[in-house]
């Protein structure tokens, strides 16, 4: 999901190793949660009330952390 996209993009990322890019999510799959907002232009969703599984804990770009699940 990462080494392959990188390669046929010719960019120089999609791994992690010292001295890289730290562009990296840290994924829950185990946790649950009920959909009720979201980050988007749109206020509606075929999913608002839905339990669902899986959540992104932190999206970190550039080493830098652009998104926290609080």
């Amino acid at each position: 999901m990462t080494v392959n996209p990188a390669r046929l993009y010719n960019l120089n990322s999609g791994r992690i190793k010292e001295g890289a890019v730290a562009d990296l999510l840290i994924f829950d799959p185990d946790e649950r949660w009920v959909v009720d907002k979201f980050c988007s232009k749109s206020c509606n969703s075929p999913f608002v009330g839905w339990e669902l599984y899986g959540k992104v804990k932190y999206t970190i770009c550039g080493g830098k952390i652009i998104y926290e699940d609080k």
